[in-house]
Protein backbone atom coordinates (compact mmCIF):
# COMPACT_ATOMS: atom_id res chain seq x y z
CA UNK A 1 0.00 0.00 0.00
CA UNK A 2 2.92 2.37 0.93
CA UNK A 3 4.61 1.73 -2.35
CA UNK A 4 1.26 2.53 -4.57
CA UNK A 5 0.83 5.93 -2.63
CA UNK A 6 4.60 6.51 -4.00
CA UNK A 7 3.79 6.11 -6.92
CA UNK A 8 0.95 8.01 -6.96
CA UNK A 9 2.68 10.89 -5.15
CA UNK A 10 5.05 10.88 -8.54
CA UNK A 11 2.81 10.52 -10.88
CA UNK A 12 0.95 13.49 -9.86
CA UNK A 13 3.49 15.92 -8.47
CA UNK A 14 6.19 14.85 -11.05
CA UNK A 15 4.82 13.43 -14.53
CA UNK A 16 7.35 14.95 -16.43
CA UNK A 17 10.01 13.20 -14.89
CA UNK A 18 12.54 15.92 -15.42
CA UNK A 19 16.16 15.97 -14.91
CA UNK A 20 16.04 19.19 -12.33
CA UNK A 21 13.86 17.37 -9.98
CA UNK A 22 15.22 13.95 -9.71
CA UNK A 23 16.18 14.43 -6.21
CA UNK A 24 13.19 15.74 -5.28
CA UNK A 25 11.24 12.93 -6.61
CA UNK A 26 13.26 9.74 -6.85
CA UNK A 27 12.22 7.31 -8.51
CA UNK A 28 12.36 3.47 -6.98
CA UNK A 29 12.18 0.35 -8.30
CA UNK A 30 10.98 -2.96 -7.16
CA UNK A 31 12.17 -5.63 -9.08
CA UNK A 32 12.50 -8.39 -7.16
CA UNK A 33 9.07 -9.11 -5.29
CA UNK A 34 8.30 -12.48 -5.60
CA UNK A 35 4.39 -12.58 -3.88
CA UNK A 36 3.58 -16.19 -5.45
CA UNK A 37 5.82 -18.29 -2.68
CA UNK A 38 3.22 -17.93 0.71
CA UNK A 39 0.57 -20.34 0.20
CA UNK A 40 -3.19 -19.70 0.63
CA UNK A 41 -2.63 -16.49 -1.06
CA UNK A 42 -5.00 -15.89 -4.27
CA UNK A 43 -1.13 -15.05 -5.92
CA UNK A 44 -0.63 -18.32 -5.06
CA UNK A 45 -3.73 -19.73 -6.37
CA UNK A 46 -3.00 -18.49 -9.87
CA UNK A 47 0.66 -19.49 -9.61
CA UNK A 48 -0.49 -23.14 -8.79
CA UNK A 49 -3.17 -22.91 -11.86
CA UNK A 50 0.03 -21.97 -14.19
CA UNK A 51 1.85 -24.52 -12.63
CA UNK A 52 -0.62 -27.45 -13.73
CA UNK A 53 -1.13 -26.24 -17.08
CA UNK A 54 2.30 -27.17 -17.75
CA UNK A 55 3.35 -23.26 -17.20
CA UNK A 56 2.30 -22.48 -20.38
CA UNK A 57 -0.90 -20.37 -18.89
CA UNK A 58 1.05 -17.23 -18.45
CA UNK A 59 3.74 -18.10 -21.39
CA UNK A 60 4.16 -16.29 -24.73
CA UNK A 61 3.45 -19.57 -27.05
CA UNK A 62 6.00 -21.78 -27.96
CA UNK A 63 8.18 -21.14 -25.07
CA UNK A 64 9.39 -24.35 -24.54
CA UNK A 65 10.47 -24.52 -20.22
CA UNK A 66 11.46 -27.26 -18.35
CA UNK A 67 12.77 -25.24 -15.06
CA UNK A 68 10.29 -26.94 -13.48
CA UNK A 69 11.12 -30.44 -14.26
CA UNK A 70 14.78 -29.63 -13.22
CA UNK A 71 13.71 -27.35 -10.07
CA UNK A 72 11.82 -30.98 -8.92
CA UNK A 73 14.43 -33.11 -9.44
CA UNK A 74 17.10 -30.86 -7.67
CA UNK A 75 14.78 -30.09 -4.63
CA UNK A 76 13.50 -33.59 -4.16
CA UNK A 77 17.25 -34.92 -3.64
CA UNK A 78 17.73 -32.77 -0.92
CA UNK A 79 14.10 -33.20 0.76
CA UNK A 80 13.42 -28.93 -0.15
CA UNK A 81 10.02 -27.97 -0.91
CA UNK A 82 10.38 -27.43 -4.84
CA UNK A 83 7.07 -25.26 -5.16
CA UNK A 84 8.11 -23.17 -3.16
CA UNK A 85 12.08 -23.05 -4.56
CA UNK A 86 10.19 -22.39 -8.10
CA UNK A 87 7.75 -19.77 -7.45
CA UNK A 88 10.30 -17.46 -5.68
CA UNK A 89 11.95 -17.23 -9.64
CA UNK A 90 8.66 -15.59 -11.04
CA UNK A 91 9.16 -11.89 -10.20
CA UNK A 92 6.58 -9.41 -10.00
CA UNK A 93 8.62 -5.84 -11.08
CA UNK A 94 7.01 -2.27 -9.60
CA UNK A 95 7.77 1.46 -10.36
CA UNK A 96 6.41 4.99 -11.36
CA UNK A 97 7.41 6.45 -14.41
CA UNK A 98 10.77 7.03 -14.84
CA UNK A 99 12.48 4.25 -13.41
CA UNK A 100 15.56 3.01 -15.74
CA UNK A 101 17.28 -0.74 -15.49
CA UNK A 102 21.18 -1.01 -16.22
CA UNK A 103 21.54 -2.59 -18.88
CA UNK A 104 22.42 -5.99 -18.62
CA UNK A 105 22.67 -9.46 -19.20
CA UNK A 106 20.51 -11.91 -17.17
CA UNK A 107 22.49 -14.48 -15.41
CA UNK A 108 22.97 -18.31 -15.72
CA UNK A 109 22.86 -18.40 -19.44
CA UNK A 110 18.74 -17.60 -18.43
CA UNK A 111 16.03 -16.78 -21.20
CA UNK A 112 13.30 -14.29 -19.65
CA UNK A 113 10.34 -13.46 -20.95
CA UNK A 114 8.21 -10.18 -19.45
CA UNK A 115 4.87 -9.49 -19.71
CA UNK A 116 3.29 -6.08 -18.53
CA UNK A 117 0.09 -6.04 -16.30
CA UNK A 118 -0.29 -2.16 -16.29
CA UNK A 119 1.34 0.97 -17.65
CA UNK A 120 3.86 1.21 -20.52
CA UNK A 121 7.16 -0.57 -20.67
CA UNK A 122 10.18 0.27 -23.10
CA UNK A 123 12.77 -2.24 -23.52
CA UNK A 124 16.07 -2.05 -25.15
CA UNK A 125 17.97 -4.91 -26.31
CA UNK A 126 21.18 -5.79 -28.45
CA UNK A 127 22.52 -9.04 -29.62
CA UNK A 128 25.18 -10.79 -27.69
CA UNK A 129 27.64 -9.72 -30.45
CA UNK A 130 27.31 -6.41 -29.44
CA UNK A 131 29.35 -6.87 -26.27
CA UNK A 132 31.96 -4.96 -27.52
CA UNK A 133 30.44 -1.81 -28.48
CA UNK A 134 28.41 -2.03 -25.17
CA UNK A 135 32.13 -1.96 -22.72
CA UNK A 136 30.70 -5.38 -21.35
CA UNK A 137 31.91 -5.68 -17.93
CA UNK A 138 32.02 -9.05 -16.26
CA UNK A 139 32.26 -12.60 -18.12
CA UNK A 140 30.19 -15.54 -17.71
CA UNK A 141 31.01 -17.62 -15.08
CA UNK A 142 30.25 -20.57 -12.55
CA UNK A 143 27.79 -19.98 -9.22
CA UNK A 144 31.35 -20.04 -6.86
CA UNK A 145 32.22 -16.58 -8.12
CA UNK A 146 29.22 -15.46 -8.30
CA UNK A 147 28.31 -12.77 -5.65
CA UNK A 148 24.96 -12.18 -4.07
CA UNK A 149 21.96 -13.90 -5.71
CA UNK A 150 20.63 -11.09 -7.35
CA UNK A 151 23.54 -9.69 -8.41
CA UNK A 152 24.39 -9.44 -11.65
CA UNK A 153 27.52 -10.92 -13.67
CA UNK A 154 27.00 -9.31 -16.86
CA UNK A 155 26.91 -5.07 -16.50
CA UNK A 156 27.35 -2.26 -18.96
CA UNK A 157 28.26 1.49 -18.07
CA UNK A 158 26.56 2.21 -20.98
CA UNK A 159 23.67 4.62 -20.27
CA UNK A 160 21.19 3.82 -23.33
CA UNK A 161 19.20 7.16 -23.40
CA UNK A 162 22.42 9.39 -22.34
CA UNK A 163 25.12 7.54 -23.47
CA UNK A 164 27.80 10.54 -23.42
CA UNK A 165 30.53 10.95 -25.67
CA UNK A 166 33.55 8.92 -23.10
CA UNK A 167 32.24 5.45 -24.74
CA UNK A 168 32.18 6.27 -28.59
CA UNK A 169 32.00 2.63 -29.46
CA UNK A 170 28.11 2.92 -28.45
CA UNK A 171 27.30 4.67 -31.71
CA UNK A 172 27.87 1.72 -33.42
CA UNK A 173 25.57 -0.87 -31.88
CA UNK A 174 22.61 -1.48 -33.25
CA UNK A 175 19.34 -1.72 -30.93
CA UNK A 176 16.20 -3.15 -31.02
CA UNK A 177 13.18 -1.53 -29.03
CA UNK A 178 9.91 -2.96 -27.66
CA UNK A 179 7.32 -0.89 -26.06
CA UNK A 180 5.01 -2.86 -23.82
CA UNK A 181 1.51 -2.04 -23.40
CA UNK A 182 -0.73 -4.19 -20.58
CA UNK A 183 -1.23 -7.83 -22.19
CA UNK A 184 1.68 -8.28 -24.27
CA UNK A 185 4.70 -10.18 -23.53
CA UNK A 186 8.51 -9.41 -24.50
CA UNK A 187 11.11 -12.80 -25.04
CA UNK A 188 14.39 -12.55 -24.40
CA UNK A 189 16.70 -15.41 -25.14
CA UNK A 190 20.38 -15.81 -23.40
CA UNK A 191 22.92 -13.94 -24.00
CA UNK A 192 21.04 -10.97 -24.87
CA UNK A 193 21.27 -7.58 -23.45
CA UNK A 194 18.70 -5.66 -22.10
CA UNK A 195 18.00 -2.10 -20.81
CA UNK A 196 13.97 -0.97 -19.79
CA UNK A 197 12.36 2.45 -18.98
CA UNK A 198 8.92 2.61 -17.25
CA UNK A 199 6.88 4.88 -19.04
CA UNK A 200 4.01 5.20 -16.96
CA UNK A 201 3.50 3.53 -13.32
CA UNK A 202 4.20 0.12 -14.30
CA UNK A 203 3.80 -3.62 -13.42
CA UNK A 204 5.54 -6.26 -14.92
CA UNK A 205 5.33 -10.23 -14.71
CA UNK A 206 8.91 -11.72 -15.27
CA UNK A 207 9.94 -15.13 -15.72
CA UNK A 208 13.67 -16.65 -16.43
CA UNK A 209 13.76 -20.08 -17.67
CA UNK A 210 15.19 -22.96 -18.58
CA UNK A 211 15.13 -25.53 -21.69
CA UNK A 212 17.64 -27.68 -23.64
CA UNK A 213 19.48 -25.13 -25.20
CA UNK A 214 20.64 -23.52 -21.92
CA UNK A 215 20.23 -26.28 -19.47
CA UNK A 216 23.13 -26.26 -17.99
CA UNK A 217 22.30 -22.44 -16.56
CA UNK A 218 19.79 -23.69 -14.31
CA UNK A 219 22.79 -25.80 -12.59
CA UNK A 220 24.48 -22.56 -11.43
CA UNK A 221 21.00 -20.92 -10.75
CA UNK A 222 20.29 -23.54 -8.17
CA UNK A 223 23.50 -23.39 -6.52
CA UNK A 224 23.60 -19.94 -6.46
CA UNK A 225 19.59 -20.10 -4.56
CA UNK A 226 21.00 -22.70 -1.99
CA UNK A 227 24.64 -22.08 -1.28
CA UNK A 228 24.10 -19.30 1.71
CA UNK A 229 21.31 -22.11 3.07
CA UNK A 230 23.95 -24.59 3.17
CA UNK A 231 27.06 -22.20 4.10
CA UNK A 232 24.90 -21.27 7.25
CA UNK A 233 24.56 -24.69 8.45
CA UNK A 234 27.84 -25.95 8.09
CA UNK A 235 31.41 -24.76 7.15
CA UNK A 236 31.54 -22.75 3.95
CA UNK A 237 34.06 -25.76 2.08
CA UNK A 238 31.66 -28.47 3.21
CA UNK A 239 28.56 -26.80 2.38
CA UNK A 240 29.93 -26.21 -1.19
CA UNK A 241 31.55 -29.46 -1.45
CA UNK A 242 28.13 -31.36 -0.37
CA UNK A 243 25.59 -28.33 -2.45
CA UNK A 244 28.32 -29.00 -5.67
CA UNK A 245 27.44 -33.05 -5.46
CA UNK A 246 23.95 -32.04 -5.64
CA UNK A 247 24.72 -30.51 -8.72
CA UNK A 248 26.26 -32.44 -10.25
CA UNK A 249 23.79 -35.45 -9.70
CA UNK A 250 21.39 -32.95 -11.52
CA UNK A 251 23.47 -32.86 -14.52
CA UNK A 252 23.86 -35.98 -14.68
CA UNK A 253 20.03 -36.63 -14.69
CA UNK A 254 19.47 -34.00 -16.96
CA UNK A 255 21.90 -35.86 -19.53
CA UNK A 256 19.74 -39.20 -19.09
CA UNK A 257 16.41 -37.50 -19.38
CA UNK A 258 15.74 -37.59 -23.01
CA UNK A 259 12.77 -35.90 -22.93
CA UNK A 260 15.09 -32.64 -22.63
CA UNK A 261 15.71 -32.58 -26.46
CA UNK A 262 13.36 -29.44 -26.31
CA UNK A 263 14.77 -25.81 -27.82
Amino acid sequence: DDFAKYVGVVRDLEPACSLEKYLVFPRFFVGGWSPFMASGTEARRLWEDDLRSGRQLWAPPGVKDMTDRWVKMFCSSMNQDWKETLAGMDRVQLGPAGCVTRLHVENAAAHAWHGQIQGRRAFVLFSPREGGNLYAEGSHCDSQDRGQLEERVRNSPVDVLRPGKSLPKFREARARVAVLEPGEILVVPQGWWLYSVTLEPSATLSRRFWNSTNRDGICEELEAMFRERFERAEGVLEARERLRAYVDKLRYKQQQDYSSDED
